[in-house]
């Protein structure tokens, strides 16, 4: 056998579901299907699927935290690629990692998080991405962020066996009512292998046009 050295291989799955926010969920035309959101804090706070400023397509999601007397804001949205997305386990021994884009407009004592988290069948925490942190504004302006990669660890017993990407990004403000935080997301795309996927290959297509040649 020869070696794949060229496209298509290895290919990876697209491990975020509804990553433009353009599919409206339940909760009405704010809602984005597939995704969790929350808000909290100062009156302002809020965390919404927003038509006014996306990146691509016609929505993104906007996220404003406020902050309020000895009290801090926060507005966040999550996704569990099998609890929420309804997607495949990811392969064992893989990798995965996220991009995304925003804009943050970020007062005093207001910050960005955002996390990309391997879980378990049990929701336990078996690897994880550094905590990304966003501690400027990005001048009105879209500016695209990536998570580093995060190893899968090999299938292993019950909760071991099913592996979860769960991705969240948040702004969080101060515990005062001039801290005020505010980003628009867009385009979050996760890479990754779902189990039972190829994971790699043994021979190479030589002009990338899908036609492998016989061993």
């Amino acid at each position: 056998n020869t070696t794949c050295i060229t496209n298509p291989c290895p290919v990876f799955d697209e491990v975020a579901f509804n990553g433009g926010f353009e599919v409206e969920g339940f909760g009405g035309p704010t809602d984005a299907f597939g995704w969790n959101r929350g808000a909290s804090g100062g009156p302002s706070s809020l965390a919404e699927r927003d038509g006014t400023s996306p990146r691509n397509g016609a929505f993104a999601m906007r996220l404003v935290a406020q902050g309020g007397t000895a009290i801090g804001g926060n507005a966040v949205i999550s996704q569990n690629s099998i609890g929420d997305a309804g997607f495949a386990s990811l392969e064992g021994g893989t990798t995965v990692r996220a991009t995304f884009s925003a804009k943050y407009t970020l007062g005093p004592g207001a910050v960005g998080f955002y996390a990309l988290r391997v879980l378990n069948a049990s929701g336990g925490i078996v690897a994880q991405a550094p905590l990304g942190v966003v501690t400027a504004g990005t001048n009105g302006q879209y500016q695209t962020f990536h998570t580093q990669t995060v190893n899968v660890p090999p299938f292993g017993a019950p909760p071991n066996d099913v592996y979860a990407a769960f991705i969240e990004l948040n702004v969080a403000a101060g515990a005062f009512p001039e801290s005020l935080g505010e980003a628009f997301i867009d385009d979050v795309s996760i890479q990754g292998t779902f189990s039972g996927a190829v994971v790699g290959c043994d021979t190479i297509d030589f002009n990338n046009n899908g036609v492998f040649p016989e061993d």
